[in-house]
């Protein structure tokens, strides 16, 4: 069974010092380097052209498990630190992912990153996303239900997630309830130890 989360150790590069390596008249142009960027002198107006050194580091990276493309995914610095319930977390992620990955609605209208809300209300772009959360997490309910049950997701932790509607909550408890009761009842051990 895969799990909700997992570890991994990559190498990254971290930004140690920042030193100038050398200025330039404002009107000249240089093109950087990828350790390299521009600052204006506020003084002179002179361009700053500054060299990070970096040094390699090991950073732990968590990533989701996403049970419908069975793959691993980043998981959002975000929830991340918003939400300390692992399966309500993974949920949460899981709901961003769904439709973002597999719901083509949402990034067709709002944009990859939902900058598109930009022309229209806040308000309207708030209850569309509602609307597109809702709809993603019952998505996940009907297509991978067998998987919530294995890990013990139940109506509770979709309850959790801010902006639950109702539908999806009864969903929830129709399909994620019963089916837990189902495994209990089925489970092996269980019945050993009544024995």
């Amino acid at each position: 069974m895969a799990r909700l989360f997992t570890e991994t150790t990559v190498k990254a590069k971290k930004v140690i010092e920042e030193r100038e390596a050398f200025r330039m008249d404002k009107n000249e142009w240089y093109e950087c380097e990828s350790d390299q960027y521009i600052k204006i002198d506020d003084f002179t107006g002179q361009k700053i052209v500054m060299q990070e050194v970096c040094k390699e580091i090991l950073i732990t990276q968590i990533q989701f498990y996403c049970p419908l493309c069975k793959a691993h995914h980043d998981e959002s610095d975000f929830l991340a630190t918003a939400i300390e319930n692992e399966k309500t977390r993974w949920l949460a992620n899981m709901v961003t992912h769904y439709r973002h990955v597999h719901m083509n609605i949402w990034d067709e209208k709002w944009g990859a990153g939902g900058y598109g809300h930009q022309s229209s209300s806040q308000i309207t772009y708030s209850i569309e996303k509602g609307n597109i959360n809702n709809k993603s997490m019952q998505e996940i309910i009907k297509k991978a239900t067998a998987f919530l049950t294995d890990h013990n997701i139940t109506e509770y932790h979709f309850k959790t997630l801010q902006g639950s509607n109702r539908k999806t909550l009864d969903l929830a408890s129709h399909l994620l309830n019963t089916s837990n009761e189902q495994s209990r009842k089925t489970n092996p051990q269980d019945i050993r130890k009544k024995a």
